[in-house]
């Protein structure tokens, strides 16, 4: 087990005076590069967010979860634009305490699930990321008879199913709601297997919303995954829509596009992770210690596009985040 630091300032050095100020970023310690590209994203969140995370998350000089997390991110975006900032003891530390072997490559939405379930308390971690999802379960061989029925799911990331041939725009298939058949799930009713359909309908959409595209899927038989390279449109503005309840009008919500990760390669345990956030209305490209930039939009090759971090205009009161 890696040693804990005893305070939060041993976790952090600078080499500031060693490079150049466009080699700026996280340094890869050795396949680190999705937890790099993760952090990136993190912390360029839209300043509103951070004064609502710095007041909740009380930060002092002793390491535990959330307040070194925050502190984490905070020195990140002190040293973002002067410096190149290298975490040797701080990203051993974090990734050991959320079991994930160093130097070994992961998947970046595993390590940003973990980071927010391990880090945030569960009261901010509503607030500020939940989706909140009613599923519509009904069998085909018995749906007359039964109707429909419902669940509530709630969960941290939005995920987006691609066609596997056709090039497709995120606008339009976020706010589809197909049903699809599940196989292994049996009628409570009938006891048939295989004839239910859910369809899953939002209910609450969070300040801050995370969009995986599914480019990955596993095949039970052969053991691998295959990746799905379709291309995929979006632009800087999203319109996500809602219902409150079953019998509400749809309502929308209107989101910004504040960063988002490329990976590179065939496997999410392989290849290379690059994150892209904007600041100030342009973009930069952070490649784990590299940044690149300014930058168009129009100018970022999206092709490998995978996790996407919108966010929304928010209304602050005394309790937090008013739900608007």
């Amino acid at each position: 087990m890696i040693p804990r630091p005893s305070s939060l300032h041993q976790l952090f050095t600078s080499d500031s005076d060693e490079v150049e100020s466009q080699h700026t970023g996280l340094v890869n310690l050795g396949n680190t590069c999705y937890a790099n590209a993760v952090l990136s994203c993190l912390a360029f969140l839209p300043d509103e967010i951070w004064v609502y995370l710095k007041k909740y998350l009380f930060i002092t000089h002793e390491c535990h979860n959330g307040k070194y997390f925050l502190y984490y991110l905070e020195n990140i975006r002190t040293y973002r634009n002067n410096a190149l900032v290298r975490f040797d003891t701080a990203i051993p530390y974090m990734l050991d305490k959320m079991s994930f072997a160093f130097k070994t490559q992961h998947d970046a939405t595993e390590f940003l699930n973990k980071l927010y379930d391990n880090n945030i308390q569960e009261s901010i971690l509503t607030n500020l990321f939940k989706i909140e999802t009613c599923v519509r379960k009904h069998c085909a061989t018995c749906f007359q008879q039964v109707g429909s029925s419902y669940e509530n799911v709630i969960s941290n990331i939005l995920d987006i199913t691609l066609n596997e041939t056709q090039s497709c725009e995120l606008q339009g298939l976020i706010n589809q709601r197909p049903l699809e058949l599940r196989p292994d799930y049996k009628c409570n009713n009938c006891n048939k297997k295989g004839t239910s359909y859910f369809q899953y309908l939002r209910q609450k959409l969070p300040p801050l919303l995370t969009v995986r595209l599914m480019r990955y899927a596993f095949n039970n038989e052969t053991k691998t995954a295959s990746k799905n390279v379709v291309k995929v449109g979006y632009e800087e503005k999203l319109n996500v829509d809602y219902k409150v309840n079953e019998n509400s009008d749809i309502a929308v919500k209107n989101y910004n596009l504040v960063s988002f990760i490329c990976h590179k390669g065939q496997s999410l345990n392989t290849g290379h992770y690059i994150s892209y956030v904007k600041k100030d209305d342009v973009w930069f490209e952070y490649d784990d210690s590299k940044k690149t930039g300014p930058l168009r939009f129009d100018q970022i090759d999206k092709t490998n596009t995978f996790l996407l971090f919108y966010s929304r205009d928010i209304e602050m009161s005394e309790q937090g985040i008013k739900n608007t």
